[in-house]
């Protein structure tokens, strides 16, 4: 992952396109202490360091992260080259410093070669033996007796550490938390841990990224690359949201789940490797498979041993034990002194259904720790965020895709108060013509004006207006 700290909109066009091709994904902090605060979380393995944070934010930036990590990738980035901070960059340990506006190619130089340093970074032993404290199968939190089946079946496959692993469940269940705990915990455990996800990366880089290349392979590439596979050597390779990949990928993949053997992108010869393949899924893959997207022959290969992980909703007091911890970890993470939950938020926690599951649960509490102005979180602290899909009509055919979210108080999460929400922000989408309004939610438009009477809005306060007529 690529770390990028500017306020700077305007860098995003240079850097995103060229980041996005190297395969990477990328996380972007607008101040230092957003930037700070992202890379103690992500361990991200380049840092693009802009000189246009606030005051002198940017070299004390890179004396904090240097302390942290001297050998982490810094790369400082300008568009207003200037000699003194090009000194100063350089003496505080950064690794390069780079103006956007001519040295571009340099930049996509050091991206190319930095995955492979990093890698070398991680499987050094004490980042071995750090990560198997923090992501032991210890720190999954839960005492359901879902959970205890789960933590069952992880202990019977850290102890086989070649068999390949399919884990299914909803999205925001944890289920990379508990690929990473199951490698932590096995004989790999000091290897390299390698995620691939298969709806992150276009396809067409998708396989390059997975198997790497050889010089002269296609356009730009102008050097021999290893992939993640190679990279995985010894370790595990781990395939989020699997059933996505592609027909020709998965074909490809199958070769490397039977034999143990790849070929680079434009290679004639064939790399062995040694790696445990886990894979992890939120979609049905049988489904799949009767409709054709996925293949027979490497779903039962994946399929030897399946974990399935319970959504939140499933877990019972799990939801409690959980949003504790999650109090304590924010509580040391933001310097607050929040003491707990009150009984009548831990009802709202426990009633909610999370269709967004532990993600979910983690940044309502996130939000609730920070801003929270109690020594309790009480149930107006607990908000969460409502993605609401639209229908637009157009000539009589339905289009997908749209819609909005909406923020809304977990206590008053019902679904005349998401309706009312609702219809207040297509309303407002659309400068209350009501026509319009009622098209999108794919009603008439009687029953639209019903609804505004029942939930007594109005255009800002005034008369309501239509655009057309009343």
């Amino acid at each position: 992952m690529v770390l990028v700290a500017s306020p700077e909109a305007g860098y995003r066009d240079t850097l995103l396109p060229l980041i996005l091709r190297e395969g990477w994904s990328f996380s972007w902090a607008e101040t230092a202490e957003q930037a700070l605060r992202k890379f103690e979380r992500s361990d991200p393995a380049v840092v693009l360091l802009a000189t246009d944070l606030a005051g002198s934010s940017a070299l004390k930036l890179l004396s904090r992260i240097k302390e942290h990590s001297d050998e982490q990738e810094v790369i400082v980035i300008t568009q207003n080259p200037d000699v003194q901070t090009a000194v100063e960059a350089t003496r505080l340990g950064g690794n390069e410093y780079i103006c956007l506006d001519s040295q571009i190619d340099r930049l996509r130089e050091r991206l190319e070669g930095a995955y492979d340093e990093w890698m070398a970074r991680q499987n050094r032993a004490g980042d071995a033996a750090w990560k198997q404290r923090r992501y032991g199968l210890e720190n999954i939190i839960g005492e359901s007796p879902v959970m205890q089946e789960v933590y069952t079946w992880a202990e019977k496959i850290i102890a086989s550490d070649s068999v390949t692993v399919l884990i299914r469940g909803e999205t925001g269940t944890g289920k990379e938390l508990l690929a990473r705990a199951m490698h932590y915990g096995s004989a790999r455990g000091k290897q390299p841990f390698v995620e691939i996800n298969s709806t992150a990366i276009p396809d067409d880089l998708l396989e390059a990224e997975l198997f790497g290349y050889e010089k002269g392979a296609f356009t730009d590439a102008k050097r021999q690359k290893k992939g993640l596979l190679e990279l995985a050597n010894g370790g595990s390779l781990f395939f989020d949201e699997i059933g996505h990949m592609s027909m020709k990928l998965q074909l490809k993949l199958l070769k490397v789940v039977e034999e143990k053997v790849f070929r680079r992108v434009g290679g004639v010869k064939d790399i062995s490797v040694d790696v445990r393949i886990m894979a992890a899924t939120s979609r049905d893959l049988e489904a799949a498979l009767r409709d054709g997207y996925f293949r027979e022959d490497l779903y039962y290969r994946l399929n030897v041993v399946s974990i399935e992980l319970p959504p939140l909703r499933e877990r019972g007091g799990d939801i409690i034990l959980l949003a504790n911890h999650l109090v304590k970890r924010f509580n040391k993470e933001y310097s607050r002194e929040i003491e707990g939950i009150s009984a009548e938020a831990e009802r709202l926690l426990m009633a909610y259904e999370w269709p967004g599951n532990v993600r979910e649960l983690k940044n309502a509490i996130e939000r609730a720790v920070l801003l929270g102005n109690g020594r309790l979180i009480v149930p107006e602290d607990i908000r969460i965020s409502l993605r609401v899909d639209t229908a637009l009509k157009d000539q009589g055919r339905r289009q997908k895709g749209s819609g909005i979210t909406l923020e809304v108080p977990l206590e008053d999460f019902s679904f005349a108060e998401v309706e009312k929400a609702v219809i207040a922000e297509i309303l407002k989408m659309n400068g209350w013509n009501k026509s319009k309004a009622a098209r999108m939610l794919d009603i008439s438009r009687p029953r639209l004006l019903r609804k505004i009477k029942r939930y007594g809005l109005e255009r800002d306060g005034s008369e309501p207006g239509d655009g057309t007529c009343p």
